[in-house]
């Protein structure tokens, strides 16, 4: 995919962020996450503009987030200004059309962390779009 007007952090280096879409099918953009492959998981400025660019250019009708936890740790939930500053985005200007957000490979450590994010989530009504693997 042509980073050019999504994210030029990316567009030198693929590894930067991690936020792209995966495919489409029935009119759902599929998009896919996982901080642990991110090697800038706390640009969070450089993050915020990928992930409105993509879903800008990439999600003309409805859209769904794969979020991969698989090593997330610590350093990755400690990022609250961005967690706070991506449910921002998605509730002003993605929301709409947002299908579900699917958590995978869910661990301790992303437990936690959603433990104490879902009150912002939940008053953002995207609480009831976020659900998790069951194992």
């Amino acid at each position: 995919m042509d980073m050019s007007n999504i994210c030029q952090i990316c567009k030198k280096n693929p590894k930067a962020h991690s936020f792209h879409k995966l495919y489409e099918h029935k009119k759902i953009s599929f998009f896919y996450t996982n901080p642990a492959e991110a090697e800038k998981y706390d640009d969070v400025d450089g993050i915020i503009k990928h992930m409105d660019n993509m879903l800008k250019q990439h999600a003309k009708n409805k859209w769904a987030w794969i979020f991969d936890a698989q090593g997330f740790e610590c350093k990755h939930m400690i990022q609250l200004n961005l967690t706070k500053r991506i449910i921002d985005l998605i509730s002003k200007s993605h929301s709409s059309n947002l299908e579900y957000i699917h958590i995978k490979n869910v661990n301790s450590t992303i437990k936690q962390f959603f433990n104490t994010i879902m009150p912002l989530i939940n008053n953002h009504e995207l609480g009831n779009k976020v659900r998790f693997d069951e194992k």
